[in-house]
């Protein structure tokens, strides 16, 4: 488990980044579910597409949620990952990094008091 390596230095962090695969997790999960499922092997190998689908989606949101948190009190134009733009501010700030929506919940606007 990499939970150790994201209480690191940024530096560390961000140096897991170049780990960090551009997927298009829809497709990928689509397919995984789309493996046939008619025998005992067939749903084991399914099974274990599922969990290292999944194992990488969380590798991949960790990373890349440790950075958003860390940099989230920098100035923009000196974050790993910009906040879109044009998206609402309910909810917070929306991130979209290496095919995975984020949302930051900050009261940056003073809303809720």
């Amino acid at each position: 488990d990499n939970d150790d390596n994201l209480n690191s230095s940024p530096r560390l962090v961000h140096a897991q980044l170049e780990h960090v695969e551009d997927v298009d997790w829809q497709s990928a999960f689509e397919e995984v579910l789309s493996m046939p499922v008619d025998s005992a092997p067939a749903k084991l190998a399914r099974s274990v597409a599922i969990k290292r689908l999944v194992d990488r989606f969380c590798a991949a949101s960790k990373i890349i949620g440790r950075i958003i948190i860390d940099e989230a009190m920098l100035p923009e134009a000196r974050r790993t990952f910009k906040p879109l733009k044009g998206k609402g501010i309910l909810g917070g700030e929306k991130y979209s990094a290496y095919g995975i929506f984020f949302k930051l919940t900050r009261d940056v606007m003073g809303i809720y008091g």
